[in-house]
């Protein structure tokens, strides 16, 4: 959707609001039209921001640098450790008796 098409939308938008608004006469149909129009404003702003943030921020066609590299992890396959059993463990040491 190009800034033209927005700018020819908005204001029309803007109209029947003003008009509902227009109708009711009362102040809180005035803030509710003034909501809209402010989350319409917010709107295009977010859409306008964005549009900018994805032109600065794309690589250029070819460009190769910008590309995700996937490393494996661990390249080499790795031993586990082993595993203790009952036959390597030591048997524990009691101190001496005190004499």
């Amino acid at each position: 959707m190009s800034v033209s098409v927005i700018v020819a939308v908005v204001p029309g938008v803007l109209g029947a609001v003003g008009q509902v608004a227009g109708d009711a006469g009362d102040d809180a149909s005035q803030r509710l039209s003034m909501v809209i129009i402010g989350l319409v404003v917010l709107a295009v702003v977010i859409t306008v921001a964005t549009i900018v943030f994805w032109r600065l921020t794309r690589p250029e066609p070819g460009d190769r640098t910008a590309a995700i590299r996937w490393v494996p992890v661990d390249p080499e396959p790795v031993e586990p450790p082993p595993v203790a059993t009952a036959e390597d463990r030591a048997e524990p040491r009691v101190p001496p008796a005190a004499g």
